[in-house]
């Protein structure tokens, strides 16, 4: 499935043809898929941006509230389907479609991107630096080695066994 300014526009035979999904928005960012098929959207009205779920591929969406106020940027499904999605300074986290949250507050400023070491542990982003996640002391560590004051996009964890972290106009490896 892939979001567009129109609609959603969904493959059923690996891209080779597609069927237009057309819904109530006028933008949509960011479209996941879990492993129990729900498809994650977000859209936008010209304000926040709001998470939808569908069922049905893509045919009708439903508006999933979540347990805290703030604009969603950006929604992430770890290998194992769980879903999380960034809300200023929490990450919400999801294995039920969206009727439950758990809620993970972030130390440092607004989330702006997640991602998951070798171990599968949780990274995340900030304007000040990256931070990694050990849920067992609920507690955050500051793995930043010198990337701060910078506009974090995306981490990604490699089959290299690398993490690549990319900001903008720059690309840092470990």
């Amino acid at each position: 499935a892939c979001p567009s300014d129109s609609g959603t526009y969904y493959s059923s035979d690996s891209g080779v043809t597609w069927l237009f999904r057309p819904n109530d928005t006028p933008y949509t960012w960011n479209l996941v898929s879990d492993k129990k098929g729900h498809l994650f959207v977000l859209k936008y009205f010209g304000g926040p941006f709001l998470l939808f779920r569908s069922d049905d591929f893509g045919e009708s969406w439903q508006r999933i509230f979540l347990p805290v106020s703030g604009d969603p940027n950006r929604i992430y499904v770890r290998k194992d389907g769980t879903v999380f999605v960034p809300v200023n300074n929490w990450i919400l986290v999801t294995k039920d479609g969206g009727e439950n949250w758990e809620q993970i507050l972030f130390p440092s400023g607004n989330v702006s991107c997640v991602g998951w070491d070798a171990q599968d542990k949780m990274l995340a982003a900030c304007y000040d630096g990256i931070f990694r996640y050990d849920a067992l002391n609920n507690e955050w560590n500051d793995i930043s080695n010198g990337i701060y004051r910078r506009r974090i996009e995306k981490i990604l964890f490699t089959t290299e066994n690398t993490i690549l972290v990319f900001s903008i106009q720059k690309c840092f490896r470990s």
